[in-house]
């Protein structure tokens, strides 16, 4: 089913505030092992309907949750069976759905910094959320400059995506370099991830969008 340029952005901005408002699965680790709680399970209901799935798609993706299983739309193994691109204030706004129903909005960022010797710095990030957490993940090319720069150009990066991800702020610098040269050392990407739930953002490895 085709969505409109403005279902798809509501769809979008509907799970990114869900990220930062909703009591819902306090890891992934947990997401997979042991099912959703009544009120957890409330909280993804209304971020689902909030991002404009059907009823039936909803108790589906529901009945996937309380078995312990991960959505389509978490995994990178998985292709999407169709996306809906468009051009939006924010960037270039993708919206994937899954097979089971699930779906992926993906904001492509561009976010400029100066640092003090007054050398700019265009960091480009992908914003993705899914029903379950969004992730900000940097481009190969930034996590190798973040892997081979000084903490202080770090830490302006990381700010700089407060904008798009306020959410991501208050992440600890030193956790995210770490990552960052794992990531890079192993040929993929670094990211900062938030569940949706009241828990902190934490720095993830994926496999390199661009």
């Amino acid at each position: 089913m085709r969505r409109s340029p403005v279902h798809v952005w509501g769809g979008a901005l509907a799970i990114a505030t869900a990220v930062l408002t909703a009591s819902f699965i306090p890891t992934p680790a947990s997401a997979a092992q042991s099912g959703i709680t009544l009120g957890e399970e409330r909280s993804v209901r209304a971020t689902m309907h909030a991002a404009g799935l059907s009823s039936a798609v909803v108790e589906r993706l529901i009945a996937k949750l309380r078995a312990g299983e991960q959505l389509d739309s978490e995994l990178e193994t998985v292709a999407p069976e169709s996306s809906v691109t468009t051009l939006q204030d924010a960037g270039v706004v993708t919206t994937a759905t899954y097979p089971d129903g699930s779906i992926r909005t993906t904001v492509e960022l561009e976010r400029t910094l100066t640092g003090a010797s007054a050398r700019i710095y265009v960091a480009h990030p992908t914003l993705e959320c899914n029903l379950i957490h969004c992730t900000l993940i940097y481009s190969r090319a930034d996590t190798k400059y973040m892997a081979t720069a000084s903490f202080s150009t770090v830490s302006a990066i990381v700010a700089a995506a407060c904008g798009p991800a306020a959410w991501a702020c208050g992440i600890a610098v030193g956790v995210v370099i770490d990552t960052t040269h794992n990531a890079y050392s192993s040929g993929r990407c670094v990211g900062l991830q938030k569940v949706l739930a009241t828990g902190p953002v934490y720095p993830v490895i994926v496999s390199c969008r661009k």
